[in-house]
């Protein structure tokens, strides 16, 4: 295993963890109504985050001496699934934000999703807790 891909897993295994933690504190933040500006910011940067760290995995196979995170053949169906539900709060989240973001008036999709904002965060609350703590899976499997 090379030195890049060691720190790659670390610092998903970190990113993990904060990633967690931030998503609970996020969700009683909104839970409590007390700090609903607080659970705004939280979210905002858990999107925003989410999508660099994406980013910076995908980058990766852009680099041709990279090599690909060694993956036994029996864990891909697991690597599949957790990829996949992962993508469900990677696009989902923005559009959340997107429409607090440009105003809660309004109709067609933004209306739509403000008006389920609650309904949608309720779905996509154990989606992306899930996403996350198979990141730290994926480490104790890989490292």
């Amino acid at each position: 295993m090379t030195l890049y891909i060691k720190i790659f897993l670390l610092a998903n295994l970190v990113w993990a963890v904060i990633a967690l933690v931030l998503i609970i504190y996020g969700w009683w933040c909104a839970y409590r109504r007390k700090k609903v500006c607080l659970h705004k910011r939280i979210m905002e940067f858990l999107t925003i985050a989410a999508w660099l760290f994406i980013s910076a995995y995908l980058i990766r196979f852009l680099v041709p001496s990279m090599e690909p995170l060694p993956v036994p053949e029996r864990l891909i169906p697991w690597f599949a699934f957790h990829a996949l539900v992962a993508c469900i709060p990677l696009f989902g989240a923005p559009l959340l934000v997107w429409a607090r973001l440009t105003g809660t008036d309004g109709g067609g999709l933004r209306g739509h999703l403000n008006g389920r904002h609650v309904t949608y965060g309720r779905i996509l609350l154990p989606l992306w807790f899930f996403t996350h703590a198979g990141g730290i899976v994926n480490f104790l499997i890989l490292y």
